[in-house]
């Protein structure tokens, strides 16, 4: 392949030409790879990156939903706990168990629940950790600050701290498997 090829492959990377019936889709930089002689690479390398943005967005995704929403959050872990939906594979070994746990607390009345969330309240070590995590929010610093917090802002603290260890070990790992 000549410079004049090598610089039409690379231009067409930035231009929309129309694509014809039965041409492979996958965007500039594949059809790039592919007119190089590398077609097999090309499509491993668009599997691969595929896995690797629904892991990622996945887990920003459901980090969302449980700040945002918690109560469908809980709902969703209950339905793929007892088989309603797949269940996501584990990011960290006690992933699956501490999200089925904590959902199935929307069922204990709050008086119960409060003999394990006033403890962790009332726990100074607790409030550091929630007061320095880093995109925990203020609003939720504030919530579980006042008086009387309600049981289930405390469940809803934990489960997002969950959820950030979560989301965050996902793009740290494949940072690390980029290098090995």
């Amino acid at each position: 392949m000549g410079f004049l090829d090598t610089l039409r492959a690379g231009a067409s990377l930035f231009s929309s030409p129309e694509k014809k019936a039965g041409d492979q889709q996958g965007g500039g930089i594949l059809d790039w790879l592919r007119n190089l002689g590398s077609g097999k690479k090309a499509e491993k390398i668009k599997e691969e990156g595929e896995s690797e943005r629904s892991g990622i967005f996945g887990e920003v995704f459901e980090s969302l939903l449980t700040r945002h929403f918690p109560r469908l959050s809980k709902l969703m872990d209950l339905s793929s706990s007892v088989g309603l939906t797949k269940r996501d594979g584990e990011v960290v070994p006690w992933q699956n168990e501490f999200e089925t746990l904590t959902a199935f607390t929307m069922f204990v009345p709050d008086f119960l629940l409060r003999k394990i969330t006033d403890p962790l309240v009332h726990s100074s070590i607790f409030m550091k950790v929630v007061e320095y995590w880093p995109v925990l929010g203020e609003k939720w610093i504030k919530t579980l600050k006042a008086p009387n917090v309600d049981p289930d802002d405390v469940i809803n603290v934990l489960r997002i701290m969950n959820q950030d260890i979560v989301a965050g070990k996902v793009p740290v790992d494949k940072i690390i498997s980029a290098f090995h």
